[in-house]
């Protein structure tokens, strides 16, 4: 192949990526409404470590929401909690979660996007992100898994 045509191939090439890489931004950037987010499981926070392992351990989730008797948001208790506080540790299993949870993690509301998730789950190395109504209520989760179940979908039907 000549000089000239590497360079034209090159161009084109180029510009598709480019326009492939923008048509995959856009469609995106819909809200997680268009995502099947996973209904969140959820514990009290004066729940036990036992309890919210069980409760992952019997639905096979990464990850629960820990929540106020007042339905508040007051934190989330994931895999990267067991691995990072619990494992190797001499913990009890009837202390409370609240000892091992993440307080006050970031959340998004329905009308967020998915590239908005994949950009928090990217930048703050996240696995799982709370779903909250507009009283910041939970009312779902959205987690990595959901996110490339979604691309997949795209990808599959939309022959991308």
């Amino acid at each position: 192949m000549c000089v000239e045509n590497r360079k034209v191939t090159f161009l084109f090439l180029s510009l598709m990526e480019k326009k492939m890489k923008a048509e995959l931004k856009s469609r995106l950037k819909v809200p997680l409404t268009e995502v099947h987010i996973s209904e969140p499981k959820y514990l009290i926070d004066n729940g036990t470590l036992k309890d919210a392992i069980g409760v992952m351990e019997k639905f096979n989730i990464g990850s629960i929401i820990v929540m106020s008797e007042k339905v508040e948001l007051t934190g989330i208790f994931t895999e990267r909690d067991i691995l990072n506080k619990v494992i190797g540790k001499e913990v009890d299993l009837d202390s409370p979660i609240c000892l091992y949870m993440t307080p006050h993690p970031k959340t998004l509301r329905k009308e967020h996007t998915v590239l908005e998730a994949m950009e928090l789950m990217y930048s703050r190395n996240f696995r799982h992100i709370p779903i909250v109504d507009e009283e910041k209520r939970p009312i779902g989760i959205i987690s990595i898994k959901d996110v490339m179940n979604f691309i997949y979908d795209l990808a599959v039907d939309q022959n991308f």
